[in-house]
């Protein structure tokens, strides 16, 4: 079965002291955005004390000496109240918090920025730290000595402590289509099969069907959305909206650094600009290892400019074809160096018989994942002919 997609979001539910809940980030983190699935990646080496996920914005605690640099491949200007400009890269924009005293900051993604510039207020205001002015006050005159009066104690003051809520978190963060799989397919099945009407046969496989795609047309119809059967961010977002995935989180999470060494990892599908997902991720790791392929090291799960650029070094590296795509060759000389190997893919053979409920689920997976590497040779050999006939 294919490889799982890397968890952006791993959210703690324990609500503790802000000092029990310092985080360093050790590997890159992705968070999502729920008002419109946006995602920005909080860099290697990060550290705050706890973090708020907000319908539109980002809330981070933190103390002097703590840094953070927040990114998004968006471009998206990254407004905040410690008056940090936006630096707006060619791929990516970013901001580079760092306060000099323990303090909350407020990130409020919002529109796009424009190469070269960079955003943000300069001067005081809006948090304990940033541009502030110190003003010296004349000293108060004396004041007469307080005659001694009996006072009653005072009685104890009730402080409410917020109750922990679980926060539910959308999952499906990728574009699906026929020939996906994964659990984020599994997702979007179990949320499809909520409405009879819309998917009345209710199966939840893992795998991006025919009965997917034609369940995925309905719910497009029903929501006024252009009716491809695939889900884009249009349908990814309309999704949310319904099945009630876009409250405010009310209680602080904390996030702990998620797997993003490299691996044995197999690539299985080809790979080029556009895509994302954990094997492109998996593929930017590996390039980066070697500074003369990939000197940037920029590891976004996102397959931009950069990510192509290397991939021609190393196919000129390797004496491939320098297209800028992962392609057969490209695949196999990259799980051979990866220490990998991956079997060779045929077409299934055609069922003489309805496949019988007793066959194990192993069986059915390995099916489901050879289908799935099939559509995605397919895919390629339809992006080389296309450059071919240009």
């Amino acid at each position: 079965m294919k490889n799982k997609l890397i968890h952006y979001i791993f959210v703690a539910l324990l609500f503790l002291p802000v000092s029990a809940l310092a985080v360093t980030v050790d590997q890159s983190v992705i968070l999502v955005l729920p008002s419109d699935s946006s995602q920005y990646t909080v860099a290697l080496g990060g550290a705050f004390n706890s973090l708020t996920i907000n319908t539109s914005s980002f809330d981070f605690s933190m103390s002097g000496g703590q840094t953070i640099r927040l990114r998004s491949t968006d471009k998206k200007n990254l407004t905040n109240n410690f008056n940090a400009a936006t630096e707006c890269k060619t791929d990516y924009s970013e901001v580079f918090l760092t306060p000099g005293t323990t303090t909350s900051i407020t990130v409020t993604p919002s529109g796009t920025c424009t190469t070269g510039s960079g955003t943000g207020i300069v001067g005081g205001g809006g948090g304990t730290s940033g541009g502030s002015v110190s003003v010296s006050a004349p000293a108060p005159a004396p004041a007469p000595a307080p005659v001694p009066v009996s006072a009653p104690s005072p009685a104890p003051v009730l402080i409410p402590v917020p109750v922990p809520v679980a926060v539910p978190v959308f999952s499906i963060t990728s574009d699906l289509s026929l020939g996906s799989g994964g659990n984020e397919v599994s997702e979007l099945q179990k949320f499809l099969a909520k409405d009879k009407e819309i998917y009345p046969e209710g199966l939840v496989s893992g795998y991006f069907g025919r009965l997917t795609q034609v369940a995925v047309q309905r719910f497009q119809a029903r929501h006024g959305l252009p009716q491809v059967g695939r889900v884009g961010p249009q349908t990814r977002q309309k999704l949310s909206e319904v099945f009630g995935f876009t409250q405010q989180p009310s209680a602080p999470v904390t996030l702990p650094a998620p797997d993003l060494v490299p691996v044995k990892f197999a690539l299985t599908r080809g790979l080029s600009l556009g895509l994302e997902g954990g094997d492109v991720t998996q593929l930017q790791l590996f390039l980066a290892s070697d500074k003369s392929v990939y000197p940037e090291g920029l590891v976004t799960g996102f397959f931009g400019r950069l990510t192509v650029s290397a991939v021609k070094r190393f196919q000129a590296k390797y004496g491939i074809d320098q297209l800028g795509i992962v392609g057969p060759k490209t695949l196999a000389k990259l799980n051979e160096l990866m220490n990998v190997s991956v079997p060779p893919v045929s077409p299934p053979a055609a069922p003489s018989a309805p496949v019988s409920p007793a066959a194990s689920s192993a069986d059915l997976n390995k099916v489901q994942e050879l289908q799935a590497q099939i559509n995605s040779l397919m895919q390629l050999l339809n992006q080389l002919k296309s450059q071919q006939a240009q």
